[in-house]
């Protein structure tokens, strides 16, 4: 069944279990983007919608190229961006992340001190399905 539509948001976040995933005996890995649990994060400020896709009209896949704001609601050591969906399967059937699928951290490059008050902006583009698009940066 292809579902109907799908809404994906993200969240700047705390996390140093997925951040210490990269690293092992002084070795610095590459940061790619890893499947987490909902216990492995800390939320820095209300989560926004990134992107609806509407999976009922024939259209080419498109490339997702935002440009988002969040205030920081928690002082903390901004990892990173976990992002997170859900999707209308019919008019009445719903499906949410809490019906076991697994959220998504997107690293920075570097982590950042953030504190409450303070206005965090970053710029994301990827193209659903190529796992190599993904772009992550924070803005001045």
């Amino acid at each position: 069944m292809i579902p109907r539509s799908a809404t994906a948001w993200i969240v700047p976040v705390e996390s140093p279990v997925m951040w210490n995933r990269f690293e092992i005996c002084e070795l610095r890995f590459p940061s790619v983007p890893q499947t987490t649990g909902p216990d492995d994060a800390r939320d820095l400020a209300a989560a926004q919608k990134l992107v609806t896709f509407d999976f009922s009209a024939s259209s080419p896949v498109q490339t997702v190229d935002r440009e988002l704001r969040f205030d920081i609601l928690e002082t903390g050591l901004l990892h990173g961006f976990v992002g997170f969906f859900e999707s209308m399967l019919l008019d009445d059937i719903m499906l949410y992340m809490n019906d076991g699928w697994r959220e998504l951290f997107l690293p920075l490059d570097e982590p950042a001190n953030v504190v409450r008050g303070q206005a965090v902006k970053v710029h994301i583009r990827y193209t659903p399905g190529r796992f190599d698009s993904l772009s992550l940066r924070l803005k001045p």
